[in-house]
């Protein structure tokens, strides 16, 4: 029988609100299969989840870099905090490689304001 994930990356534009949820989280890492099905994550290896792997300042700008799948959509935000929402994009990226660096030369976020950056997988 196939897990659900198998089932779920063989469905074309399936998106995780179309999906009934699974609770199932094979490899341990906090992300349900159904949620990596859906990044075109594995859901079997727990090193291999939607994330940002770094934050440097180099040169006056941050770079962040992140692992990709090609032809997902991706989109970085940031937040001056947690309590606010997260309504200020950085970069919105559609991936053509595994991974990949991005740069955020906004003045204010270069000159150390404090923050939160997220990555979210788009549509």
């Amino acid at each position: 029988m196939a897990s659900s994930w198998t089932a779920a990356e063989r469905t074309l534009g399936i998106l995780l609100d179309q999906a009934v949820p699974s609770p199932t989280d094979s490899d341990g890492d906090g992300i349900s299969d159904d949620a990596e099905a859906v990044a075109g994550t594995d859901p079997t290896e727990p090193l291999d989840f939607l994330r940002i792997n770094s934050i440097d300042r180099q040169n006056g700008s941050i770079r962040l870099t992140r692992p990709s799948v090609l032809r997902k959509r991706y989109e970085i935000e940031f937040a001056a905090s947690l309590d606010s929402n997260f309504r200020i994009t950085v970069a919105d990226i559609t991936a053509d490689s595994a991974g990949s660096a991005e740069i955020d030369n906004d003045a204010s976020r270069k000159e150390g304001a404090n923050g939160y950056y997220r990555l979210r997988l788009l549509p």
